[in-house]
């Protein structure tokens, strides 16, 4: 393929799948390189896609790590209910602290931000897409949101006025097409596992939650307990509504990167999605 792309229109795309091929080779060396130890531990999970779950768990955490280190962790805890420690007895009181507990980890990719530009952003974007995939295809599901949650932090502005600039230079169009496209792929698969998290709250999409009961309480202490039972629980279920217009988001955010690479398949299937889990 590369000898037969002799005006290196696809040199990006070819020299990619070249460097993974290598990779796919020496499977049991490891690189010196941060973003080709975790191709290999991809190509690895790849390789083993009937595997144990637990083993194929533990090789996404670790190629998943080495890319964001803490801010990972951070986030992959944001879903875990023990984390925010002993709460009051009132339920809703639990609900309101992990629904923070959520929000407060998930803001923890600021660093990760600042400290994007000094990698290759194209690549670093296609190791995020790749783990986010194995994860859905493994149905891991928080590994699937966190990884995903990663890899759209390259779909900005800055990436979408690149597109638009190269859109007449062919050589550099072709693999930011693909990166564009790649990016939509997995704003769908965003919002199916943000879908997921929401199935886990044992409701469905845009659904209102079912109130857990009162403890029983002194009388002399019932109207303040009630009072801050019900702000706990408003707040709760606004959340879950958050979590239902994120979801759709995704699917409208493929939708339009489907606009703008011309690709009207992209477009049907943001509809197919909204459709099939909002009807």
């Amino acid at each position: 393929a590369k000898y037969l792309d002799d005006t290196s229109i696809y040199a990006s795309r070819i020299n990619l799948a070249l460097e993974r091929l290598h990779l796919r080779s020496e499977l049991y060396k490891t690189p010196e390189n941060i973003d080709d130890r975790v191709a290999t531990i991809i190509e690895q999970a790849g390789k083993a896609t009937n595997g144990n779950k637990n083993k194929q768990r533990a090789l996404l955490t670790e190629a998943c790590l080495l890319l964001a280190q803490d801010a990972f962790q951070v986030v992959l805890d944001s879903e875990n209910p023990n984390a925010i420690g002993k709460m009051r007895a009132n339920p809703t009181a639990q609900l309101k602290g992990f629904a923070d507990h959520y929000e407060k980890c998930i803001q923890s990719t600021t660093q990760y931000e600042r400290l994007m530009s000094e990698t290759n952003q194209d690549k670093r974007l296609k190791l995020w897409a790749d783990l986010t995939m194995i994860a859905r295809r493994q149905e891991i599901w928080d590994i699937c949101r966190s990884a995903a949650r990663f890899c759209l932090l390259y779909d900005n502005e800055e990436r979408r006025s690149l597109f638009n600039e190269n859109s007449q230079s062919s050589k550099s169009n072709v693999f930011q097409r693909d990166l564009v496209r790649l990016v939509a792929e997995i704003h769908f698969i965003a919002g199916e596992a943000d879908i997921e998290f929401i199935r886990e709250r044992r409701i469905e999409l845009f659904d209102s939650p079912v109130r857990p009961l009162m403890p029983t309480v002194p009388a002399a202490q019932r109207a303040q307990v009630q009072q801050e039972s019900d702000n706990d629980w408003k707040y709760y279920c606004q959340w879950l509504q958050q979590l239902s217009s994120r979801a759709c988001a995704h699917f409208a955010t493929g939708s339009v990167l489907g606009q703008l690479l011309n690709e009207s398949w992209l477009i049907c299937r943001a509809g197919e999605y909204i459709w099939n889990y909002t009807r």
